[in-house]
């Protein structure tokens, strides 16, 4: 197999692909810097000037076009294995501390869909080399999905993998997609489908223990059946996702912030061993009615509004069936209050 190195920054990129049409195993080494966690709009590249006049031949100071330019110009240009083991991309952290990761709160990383060599990087934590099959990018082990080629119809996960990786699947806005994912599949990353407009279905198996941070944000998703060993919710897990048929795990404990922005079914039934309910994680601007088990100790004033209660009409309130035996709380004609409380707590 022949296995062709591009360095950042050392040549063109369009001279390179010329020379290594016939490369089937690609090995990406170099440095990218990136702040996107700040305000700025130029991201600055560690190296010499030539790095940045790579950029220039994509119209742009942002080191990650050199990424989408890969995708944009090398239409036939098919490494079957790809290595990016001594590429860095520095100065940024994900919420574990983790510097391998482009991704941050606020930045703007996402406005294009990404190229499949930036969602490489973003799974780097699962390995750092991938290969191409049956139509998808997974990592060596064949474990984790990392960028599907035709995102559009009904695309089948292959047996045998076991996660959707970070970004696999965002940013697809057009045409109609449904996702099948295997038993075996445990964990679904995080931003997984987030902006994925296109996403109209997908089943979630009942292998799966862990959803990730904005991993289905923004879709078309309309049904959505939790299997039972997910126990949390993560923050904007199903945000602006209008979801009107939810089922909720047996063993959730906690939802967390803004995690169903939008949604709007008519009732809710919260599993008995719920626990928290965070700020905003039911926004919603339709009347739910709410059925709350005694478990409960813990649920923010505004979980079903990202405002406080008292800026909004009741209209917006929840109708809530509290169970009677809950030490906290309790439910007088569908309003909230503290137990032994006067005033209604929501």
């Amino acid at each position: 197999m022949k296995e062709c190195v591009f360095e950042f920054g050392k040549q063109p990129l369009k001279q390179w692909i010329r020379e290594n049409r016939d490369c089937e195993r690609m090995k990406l080494v170099g440095n990218v810097k990136s702040n996107l966690m700040d305000d700025e709009y130029y991201f600055p590249v560690k190296g010499d000037e030539g790095c940045r006049q790579l950029y220039h031949e994509l119209g742009n100071d942002n080191p990650f076009d050199l990424l989408y330019g890969f995708d944009k110009l090398a239409k036939d240009f098919h490494p079957k294995e790809f290595d990016l083991s001594e590429m860095r991309l520095l100065d940024i952290e994900d919420e574990d501390g983790n510097d391998d990761m482009p991704w941050g709160w606020g930045s703007d990383l996402l406005e294009d869909n990404p190229s499949m060599f930036l969602r490489m990087l973003c799974n780097r934590i699962y390995g750092t080399e991938f290969v191409v099959k049956d139509g998808f990018i997974l990592t060596k082990d064949g474990r984790t999905v990392v960028h599907c080629f035709n995102p559009k119809g009904v695309v089948n996960i292959p047996q045998g993998v076991e996660r959707i990786g970070r970004i696999a699947f965002s940013n697809i806005e057009k045409g109609k997609l449904e996702v099948v994912l295997p038993e075996g599949v445990v964990s679904i990353g995080m931003s997984a489908f987030d902006n994925c407009e296109a996403l109209k279905r997908v089943n979630l198996p009942e292998s799966l223990r862990e959803l990730g941070i904005s991993a289905f944000e923004n879709t078309e998703l309309k049904e959505v059946s939790i299997p039972d060993a997910i126990e949390e919710i993560p923050d904007r897990c199903f945000s602006f996702t209008y979801i009107e048929k939810l089922k909720l795990p047996r063993n959730l404990k906690a939802v967390r912030t803004e995690a169903f922005v939008g949604l709007s079914p008519k009732k809710i039934f919260f599993p008995e061993g719920l626990e928290t309910l965070e700020w905003g994680c039911f926004d919603s601007h339709e009347q739910i009615i709410m059925y709350m088990p005694k478990t409960v100790k813990e649920i923010a004033e505004d979980f079903y509004y990202d405002s406080y209660v008292e800026d909004h009409p009741s209209d917006h309130r929840p109708y809530i069936y509290m169970d009677p035996a809950n030490p906290y709380f309790e439910s007088k004609r569908g309003r909230l209050y503290r137990k032994g409380g006067r005033k209604p707590y929501i």
